[in-house]
Parts: structure tokens; C-alpha cells; sequence
């Protein structure tokens, strides 16, 4: 009894003298207002992610569609209008922009004129006409022939950008989406 008693003791004594394991704080909120959009992607979403990878990526910050997604799907980001990702084949094809304070890595952004798309993409934008409107589609063609299935396009309305998306090929070039 009295070694059992010793050994409480020493129990109890040694668990006082240890720091009891500290938890890691959580990780921060995704900031997303400082991520650009690029042809193969938004901040650390990248296409070609599945949408559970996309979600992780932005710690649970997307709203994914129910059940699989085989066909074609929207996920948004939770408490931000007019910001979608495509999903067709349960991969991650396109980001749809649709506000004025999401930006390109070059600057661009809704609310922009086609002179400006065209300054910061010089020798690259493919003008074509648009399906509905008297605007056009600003089709940007990257520079670099490693991400050659991959496009930037800005509709404008004939004056100025009024959405833009990137994404992979066919799919970023879809006029109306999932329709």
C-alpha cells in the first residue's frame, strides 16, 4: 500500500511540473480581398482542385453544391456575391468575377475600358464580338506556352468591363456558364 501511495505521489508531482500541451491557435481568416485572379486560378485555389481541396485551401470558406459534382456546378465563397467557381467533372474549371474590387495580378477588374485591358495585357487580348451586347470579349492569351490551355476573358459592354472569368479551356470560353 504505502508503494502504491509513493507512487500517486510521484504521479501527482510530476504531472505539476509539466506544461500541460498548448493548443496551436487557429489560423487566421482568409483575406481574400488581397488575392488576384489569374488564368489558372483565385489566391490558393487553383483550377483543376477539386472543390473539397478549394475549400480546404480557403479554411471551409466555400459554399460547395450538394452532392457530386460529375456535372456542371457553381461553389461561391461564403458571404461574397458575385464570385463563383465552375465545377465540372468534380474539378475546379473557372472563376467567375462579377464585382469591382477582385482584381487580375496585372490590375485589371470590372469597371475597366477595353484601352486598359489592352495597356495591361499588352500584344495579347483577342477582341471578338459579344453574343448579346454591342460589347466585346477581351480574351487574353498568355505569354507563356507551359499554361496554353488557360485564358483570362473580360466581356465589356462597349465601354467598360462588366465581368470577367479565368479559367481552363473549353470551359472558361462557355458564354452562359453551366447553362
Amino acid at each position: 500500500m504505502k508503494t502504491l501511495w509513493v507512487g500517486f505521489l510521484l504521479a501527482i508531482a510530476g504531472a505539476c511540473g509539466e506544461k500541460p500541451p498548448q493548443d496551436k491557435p487557429a489560423p487566421a481568416a482568409t483575406d481574400w480581398t488581397s488575392w488576384t485572379v489569374a488564368d489558372t486560378g483565385f489566391g490558393p485555389i487553383r483550377i483543376g482542385m477539386t472543390p473539397e481541396q478549394a475549400n480546404a485551401a480557403v479554411g471551409g470558406a466555400l459554399q460547395l453544391p450538394p452532392g457530386p459534382t460529375t456535372e456542371c456546378a457553381y461553389a461561391s465563397h461564403r458571404g461574397v456575391d458575385s464570385l463563383l467557381f465552375m465545377i465540372e467533372q468534380g474539378k475546379i474549371v473557372r472563376i467567375e468575377v462579377r464585382r469591382h474590387d477582385v482584381q487580375t495580378a496585372e490590375g485589371a477588374r470590372v469597371g475597366d475600358t477595353e484601352a486598359r485591358i489592352q495597356q495591361l495585357y499588352p500584344g495579347r487580348v483577342r477582341v471578338s464580338p459579344h453574343k448579346y451586347t454591342d460589347g466585346h470579349y477581351l480574351t487574353v492569351v498568355p505569354s507563356d506556352t507551359s499554361t496554353h490551355r488557360f485564358r483570362l476573358i473580360f466581356e465589356n459592354d462597349g465601354v467598360m468591363v462588366t465581368k470577367y472569368r479565368g479559367g481552363a479551356l473549353p470551359q472558361v470560353e462557355y458564354v452562359e456558364g453551366c447553362s
